[in-house]
């Protein structure tokens, strides 16, 4: 049964009694704007006369609620009160199956404000979600940034860039910049395995010296410190360290 089945306006007085009734059923009625518009356009009018656009836009308006015993619908949809909610949204994200699966899940039967926005909410802080659904908004984390350190060659970082265009020799650059006065040293190469990186780093070393900590983010990779003992991830680099510290 409609909400507002007793209403049968016929004149401006009935309208706007209709009017009245059905607003406070709004916030349940997303396009409750545009449905009542048409009514609303007539009631602005010079001259009020009824018609049968106006019974079919009462009708609109009066079809988007209806009562079905204790169960509110909004049409062929429950309109979920707000106790009930979590734990629908808990039902439906079982699986973790993304926004946009457990979005479809919770329309086809399920309606109440703001769902979709309760949905990015509980998906953004689902760990699981947040790895595999491209749709789940990710924080960035916040920069770490690196201290200086207290003098020349003490702290240097190496990277890799490329692949490049040029010669098969010059594909890729290495790089290795001293964190304090920001001096580059490069060596480009064919290829940028830990082999080539790691007779870059000796070459270099042989010239100005070994410095106290090498910061590497090659491949992904990370090694602090890696001349005070902590712990080196690349086999290779590895034993060039130890090489040099002979």
């Amino acid at each position: 049964m409609a909400i507002i089945a007793g209403f049968e306006p016929q004149d401006e007085k009935g309208l706007r009694a209709f009017l009245g009734a059905t607003g406070y059923h709004a916030r349940f009625m997303p396009r409750y704007s545009d449905l009542v518009e048409p009514l609303r356009a007539a009631l602005r009018a010079d001259k009020f006369e009824w018609s049968p656009a106006l019974s079919s836009a009462v009708q609109r308006v009066r079809d988007e609620l209806s009562v079905h015993g204790q169960l509110l619908l909004r049409g062929d949809r429950l309109v979920v009160p707000a106790a009930l909610r979590e734990r629908v949204l808990t039902n439906a994200h079982a699986g973790h199956q993304g926004v946009v699966r457990t979005k479809q899940r919770l329309r086809e039967r399920f309606w109440w404000p703001r769902l979709d926005r309760q949905v990015r909410d509980l998906l953004k802080s689902c760990e699981v979600c947040s790895q595999h659904d491209g749709h789940v908004r990710r924080e960035r984390p916040p920069l770490q940034p690196i201290p200086l350190p207290d003098g020349p060659w003490q702290r240097l970082m190496v990277d890799v860039i490329g692949p490049m265009r040029g010669p098969s020799s010059e594909r890729y650059g290495i790089v290795l910049v001293d964190m304090y006065s920001r001096w580059p040293e490069v060596a480009l190469c064919q290829d940028a395995t830990a082999d080539s990186i790691c007779q870059f780093l000796e070459t270099v070393f042989a010239r100005e010296g070994v410095p106290l900590e090498l910061l590497s983010l090659v491949a992904g990779a990370r090694a602090d410190c890696v001349f005070n003992g902590s712990t080196v991830t690349s086999a290779a680099t590895a034993e060039t360290i130890r090489l040099l510290k002979c």
